[in-house]
């Protein structure tokens, strides 16, 4: 069962990797379980996007090393707008003390690319089915930012 957000309609989530054909294989991935999928190229971008969005982001399924803002600060400004947000970053390169830290959020994971089909859609599926209270720690009501609960420096743009 695909899970829905409170209106019953498919689970909005949102990709951002600034390589198209990435981004592109990412999106039809998760495309093959009927949610409903938006793209964007880049951490300005993605944020323009939740910001004209019609309706929250469940998922945000981010690189971590893109230009002009970086994963890490596109999920913390997401987060700050959908507090029980939970946040899927991918990178090339295995993840660092702090990531590994922050993975004892259950809103938060992380994969390796390449990323099989497979475990792509088995992802989202399990954080989309957590509880929202499970979310709550990566939200704009907790105590301290994505961010800082990830470690990760904040490059301005």
């Amino acid at each position: 069962m695909i899970p829905e957000n409170q209106e019953g309609e498919a689970a909005r989530i949102l990709v951002v990797d600034d390589e198209k054909l990435i981004r592109d294989l990412l999106c039809r991935m998760l495309e093959c379980d009927e949610y409903e999928v938006l793209s964007a190229s880049s951490g300005p971008d993605a944020l323009e996007i939740c910001r004209r969005s019609f309706g929250p982001i469940q998922l945000l399924v981010t690189d971590v090393q893109m230009p002009v803002m970086s994963g890490y600060e596109l999920a913390d400004r997401c987060a700050r707008l959908y507090p029980e947000l939970c946040v899927l970053f991918v990178s090339g390169s295995i993840p660092d003390e702090s990531m590994q830290a922050a993975l004892s959020v259950p809103s938060i994971a992380f994969l390796s690319k390449p990323i099989r089909p497979d475990v792509l859609r088995r992802q989202a599926r399990a954080m989309l089915a957590s509880p929202a209270v499970d979310r709550a720690p990566c939200g704009a009501s907790a105590p301290s930012s994505l961010v800082t609960a990830i470690g990760a420096p904040i490059l301005e743009a």
